[in-house]
Parts: C-alpha cells; sequence; structure tokens
C-alpha cells in the first residue's frame, strides 16, 4: 500500500475535533500507513487509543507509523514545556519550523528523534554543531525545491534530508525523484 508521511490527524490551530473520519478515506484510495506531524501530547494518547483499535480490528484505519509534535517557541523554556509533555506522552520525533541553537538544545537534550526546519547551508552547519543527523528542508517549494536541495546536501553527503510541508499539486515534483540519501 501506500504511506503518506505528512498528514495532520489533529486540528490544533482550529480547535476542531480529530480527522478520524478520513480514516476510512486513506484506506479506500490505498494509503495503508501514514505519519503524524503535528500532535500534542494529549492528542498522543488517541494515537495510542487507535493504534490498539487497529490491532483488534476495532478501527477501519491506516497504520500510523509515527507521531511527533511540532515545536515552536522563543527561548528554552517556551520549548522545554511541549518538548517534556511530549516525551512523557510517547512522541516518536519531535519537528520544528526552523533551527536556532535555543530552541534546538532542550529538544536536542530530551532524547526524543530531532527533525529540524532547514532552508540554507547556515541552518545546516548550525545542526551539524550541535550534532544533529537529520533535516527536514521546509518549505520545499518556496526554498527551490529539489534544485535548491542538492547542492545544499552535496557537502555533507552522510546526513539525510526530507522534503515535508506544501507537498500538493504542481509541487508535488519536489519530493519525487529526491536523491537516495533523503529522508522519508
Amino acid at each position: 500500500g501506500l504511506v503518506d508521511m505528512h498528514v495532520h490527524m489533529f486540528n490544533l490551530s482550529s480547535h476542531r475535533p480529530p480527522n478520524d473520519w478520513t480514516f476510512p478515506l486513506y484506506v479506500a484510495n490505498g494509503v495503508t500507513a501514514v505519519r503524524e506531524m503535528r500532535a500534542d501530547a494529549a492528542s498522543l494518547g488517541l494515537v495510542r487509543q487507535w493504534r490498539k483499535a487497529l490491532d483488534d480490528h476495532n478501527l477501519v484505519a491506516p497504520r500510523i507509523l509515527a507521531a511527533g509534535i511540532a515545536v515552536r517557541g522563543s527561548s528554552p523554556a517556551d520549548a522545554a514545556r511541549p518538548v517534556d509533555a511530549g516525551r512523557d506522552a510517547g512522541a516518536e520525533f519531535i519537528v520544528s519550523p526552523g533551527l536556532t541553537e535555543r530552541l534546538a538544545e532542550p529538544i536536542i537534550a530530551s532524547g526524543v528523534p530531532y527533525l529540524p526546519g532547514i532552508a540554507n547551508a547556515a541552518d545546516i552547519m548550525r545542526g551539524l554543531a550541535l550534532g544533529l543527523t537529520n533535516f527536514k528542508f521546509f518549505p520545499p517549494a518556496a526554498n527551490g525545491g529539489l534544485k535548491a536541495l542538492t547542492p545544499l546536501a552535496a557537502p555533507v553527503f552522510t546526513r539525510r534530508f526530507g522534503p515535508t510541508g506544501g507537498i500538493r499539486g504542481a509541487h508535488r515534483a519536489v519530493s519525487l525523484g529526491v536523491p537516495p540519501r533523503a529522508m522519508a
């Protein structure tokens, strides 16, 4: 089956109910697994319930391969609160829209895999200095897509990059044909 590696099952900004109504639609269209990109600590408990219901054959849904939280903040304390709550609730990864030392330090200290957003060579160098190995090229279309990512990634060929966010319609080509070392 197909895997959708960037879904939002939770409407954290609009405070609407979760998008679990879409589960049968995913399955009907051949999507057998998804990766939730923006949960919060409270939502992770619902992900565990869905996984159990799926395992018990009480839910028609794609398998949720991983669920992570998105962290923003202007200070280490701003980042630490959702990071600690997410780690304690079982977040399998953490994403952020960009990369600053103040944001990254509490995330790295948490031990939860971290996928920071990068858009240029300075972001990559900052991440390397922090000991990071995986990066999210974000947003890919706005930052030049694969044409921009290829030369950025070339000098750091041992690292992994994943284009994510805003990949739809005409921008799908941004994620197609990504070099083999790119991250799914």
